[in-house]
């Protein structure tokens, strides 16, 4: 299936390239090609020169300069049809004169470092009446910078249907379209779309606390990223900055492609751990872009070119060396598919720009030199690939991560569960322990205490029958309402207070008491489960107990309400009273010591200055 996708769009590219080939149509005696002109410039003798010609091709040559060119044509043509003027190369900045009339101006030749007109191709419409049949004068003045690639290529002259329908379209559509602003949109995708999953991505080493991003999407984004700009520089006649500090970036922009590529295709090689890259090829990589800032800045400083020449040599020569090793390694070392596809895009690059290195600057020719650029449709996709699939691996291996650690989490769930079932299984036990605990307390301090408390006074003749028996209606009073409290829900303080009503009115009434009742309906203490509903019932029915037994009172209260977020208990009578020692003594007792267990506050005192009465305040927080 891939080789038949492979195939398909070869033949798609080889029919895209017959169409844009200038076949048929054109009677060729017509097309005339100018290879040969006469150059002049300043304090110079005349020169006879072959195009293409470039500015910087002779050393002598340097900096800012206007040189003019002229080269004779005959006009064999057919009237009344358009014919115009095509150059592959013209500029920075240019006039066309034809027989001593202009035919354009591009830029204004005095603009020293300004436009550059020289980057795109040019067609130049040519009105038949300025036409000669023999002896047409083809005059243009060239406004050159140094460094910038200006000069002029061999000139065709024919019919506009063939010069501009096919020539000129043709190479503008190569050049331009898609050889530098197509290739530029592609290359600037594939960075954006590197950048943002640099951004987003995070890899957490086993053990580290914050995840780290990779560092193979940010090289590969830097690397499509600067190529795009290096790529614009390709159609841009109207820089932003002067020429200095725009070339300076142009340049830098070439250099950090160079070290992104490298310092990708070292991670990729890292990565099967076959980077054994010796150290007189590894050190250029780290001062690969500082290197060329000090070959850009000695070639402006002297206005001598020829060290970025040498620089571009020595580039090109270390890469190629580089690539030679990484090609050995990951394909006689069985390296991954990445690495020799990193190291295929390596060798590809190097080759290409070797190709336009030997046409710029020993061919002369720079028109011709584009196998670097259109090196970026490759790179474009090996750089897609590679991030496309280091995404898939990140998110396969993510998806196994998740299935184990899905794996783990229901072993541990299963595990976790086991674990809650035996601890509810303990907790039921420890809650039987404690309930049980409570009940041989409640009998041990209420019941057993009142039954103690009778045997004493069966054992002392001077105690009266009456009082064993209030201290066994007292018994069994406790053991009553310790069995009622069991089957009242958590926190209903109001249920209590009805049952301990029920079961101690009638008491209350033989013993002459008169009980006022003062409870409303409360709301329930969230709080107060049943130990604690006890414990207030132990509380409160010790107070009515002391008024029974001691109070010598003919009434008692029992109220029960909320104050400031508590919920108070009271119980008074009017009974002989107690003194504020005797209160004092009251509050260590065994009410005071269970409320304080529970962070209650109880406070034993008297009712009135007169000594009558005593009044037991328990507040219990909600």
């Amino acid at each position: 299936m891939r080789w038949l996708w492979l195939q398909r769009q070869c033949w798609q590219l080889i029919i895209l390239a017959v169409l844009c080939c200038p076949w048929g149509g054109v009677a060729y005696a017509e097309v005339v090609h100018l290879n040969q002109a006469r150059l002049t410039q300043s304090d110079q003798a005349p020169v006879s020169v072959d195009l293409p010609w470039d500015w910087n091709g002779n050393p002598e040559r340097g900096g800012y300069g206007v040189a003019a060119l002229e080269t004779v044509f005959d006009f064999n043509g057919v009237a009344d049809e358009p014919y115009g003027l095509y150059f592959v190369r013209i500029g920075n900045r240019a006039e066309v004169r034809l027989n001593g009339h202009l035919l354009v101006r591009y830029g204004k030749l005095d603009n020293r470092n300004g436009s550059n007109y020289a980057k795109a191709p040019r067609f130049i419409a040519v009105p038949q009446g300025l036409l000669k049949p023999k002896g047409n004068v083809l005059r243009i003045v060239l406004s050159a910078d140094s460094g910038r690639h200006a000069g002029l290529s061999p000139i065709i002259f024919g019919p506009s249907s063939y010069v501009q329908g096919q020539l000129f379209s043709s190479a503008y559509v190569w050049r331009i379209l898609l050889g530098s602003v197509g290739l530029m949109a592609l290359c600037l995708l594939v960075g954006v779309v590197a950048m943002l999953l640099w951004r987003t991505q995070r890899v957490r080493p086993v053990g580290a606390r914050r995840g780290r991003r990779d560092v193979f999407y940010l090289y590969a984004g830097l690397t499509a990223l600067s190529w795009a700009f290096y790529l614009a520089n390709n159609s841009i006649q109207f820089v932003p900055l002067p020429w200095p500090w725009w070339g300076a970036l142009v340049f830098l922009a070439r250099a950090g492609f160079l070290y992104s590529m490298l310092a990708l295709s070292r991670h990729v090689a890292r990565a099967k751990h076959t980077d054994a890259l010796p150290s007189w090829l590894r050190w250029p990589v780290r001062w690969m872009i500082l290197c060329s800032l000090l070959a850009l800045l000695g070639a402006w400083l002297s206005q001598d070119w020829r060290i970025l020449v040498a620089w571009y040599f020595f580039e090109t020569a270390w890469l190629l060396l580089q690539g030679v090793h990484y090609l050995y390694q990951a394909f006689l070392r069985k390296g991954s598919m990445s690495q020799r596809w990193v190291c295929i895009m390596l060798v590809a690059g190097v080759l290409a720009a070797a190709h336009d290195w030997s046409l710029t600057w020993l061919w002369q020719d720079p028109s011709a030199a584009y196998a670097l650029q259109f090196s970026a449709l490759f790179q474009a996709a090996v750089l897609s690939w590679l991030v496309i699939a280091r995404f898939n691996a990140v998110s396969h291996q993510g998806q196994r991560l998740l299935e184990t650690l899905s794996h783990r989490l229901s072993a541990r769930e299963r595990k976790l569960h086991d674990s809650y079932q035996q601890l509810a299984i303990v907790q039921r036990e420890q809650a039987r322990m404690l309930e049980r605990t409570r009940i041989m307390r409640d009998m041990h301090d209420g019941v057993g205490l009142h039954l103690v408390s009778a045997i004493r006074q069966l054992d002392d003749e001077r105690n009266s029958r009456l009082q064993v028996a209030q201290t066994l209606r007292d018994a069994m009073d406790q053991l009553k309402l310790s069995i009622d409290v069991m089957g009242l829900s958590s926190g209903d303080v109001t249920g209590l207070l009805s049952s301990m009503r029920f079961r101690l009115a009638p008491r209350l009434e033989s013993a002459g008491l008169t009980l006022h009742w003062q409870v409303s309906e409360l709301p329930p203490v969230e709080s107060m489960d049943t130990e604690q509903l006890g414990q207030l019932q132990y509380i409160v029915f010790e107070a009515i107990s002391n008024v029974l037994q001691h109070a010598n009172a003919s009434a008692l209260r029992v109220s029960a309400f909320d104050e400031g977020g508590e919920l108070v208990v009271e119980i008074e009578d009017d009974g002989k009273g107690i003194s504020a020692g005797e209160a004092e003594d009251q509050d260590a007792g065994s009410m005071q010591m269970r409320a304080a267990e529970r962070g209650w506050r109880l406070t034993v005192q008297p009712v009135g200055n007169a000594g009558r009465g005593t009044r037991v305040r328990l507040s219990i927080p909600r």
